[in-house]
């Protein structure tokens, strides 16, 4: 469960959405709930692209993303409900080993994550 405090102190009828910049800071960390086995569906996904498949390397992405942590929390979380994502259709960004294409290989064995963002467009 994740769990956020906020102490706001505005003045009379100011709320969030009326500032130009929100900062959200907390542990942030989303991944896949899948575990390291995301990596034989990257893999599948890349063999796909690879193959000009992308009907169903897009399938398979879809698949991957059904996986996401963000995801579940922004249905029950009062602050992030709110929050819109862009389309992700690309693969995870986090985390490599240094200098190559392959997800972390350390003892940590992280497994991969998308970074999030948040639009003000529709403020």
């Amino acid at each position: 469960m994740i769990v956020f405090k906020i102490l706001i102190f505005f003045e009379k009828k100011q709320r969030i959405k009326h500032h130009d910049t929100i900062f959200l800071f907390g542990d942030l960390n989303f991944r896949l709930n899948i575990g390291n086995d995301v990596r034989n569906l990257l893999k599948n996904y890349d063999f796909l692209k690879s193959m000009d498949q992308h009907d169903k390397a897009a399938e398979a992405l879809k698949t991957i993303l059904d996986y996401d942590q963000l995801k579940s929390v922004k249905n029950t979380d009062f602050i992030l409900k709110d929050y819109t994502e862009g389309p992700i259709n690309f693969l995870p960004t986090y985390k490599y080993d240094i200098g190559t294409n392959t997800y972390d290989t350390s003892k940590k064995q992280r497994v991969p994550a998308w970074y999030f963002w948040k639009s003000f467009d529709s403020i």
